[in-house]
């Protein structure tokens, strides 16, 4: 198929993002896309990563 590159799946460093003072305010703040950019910015992760662990902090879950 064109255009489909098999990627195999990296792993994320996520406590990076936790150490990052900008995005734990924007977290408290209630920013969520601003979060997710920030993440993505921190991590070089695709947009679902983001969105998942973005998602997991605002409900409180214990996210890897």
């Amino acid at each position: 198929m064109l255009g489909i590159q098999n990627k195999k799946p990296t792993l994320v460093n996520f406590a990076l993002v936790d150490k990052d003072e900008i995005f734990c305010e924007l977290i408290k703040e209630g920013e969520k896309i601003k979060a997710i950019k920030r993440c993505r910015a921190l991590t070089n992760c695709s947009l679902k990563s983001a969105k998942d662990y973005v998602d997991g902090k605002y409900e409180g879950r214990k996210v890897l």
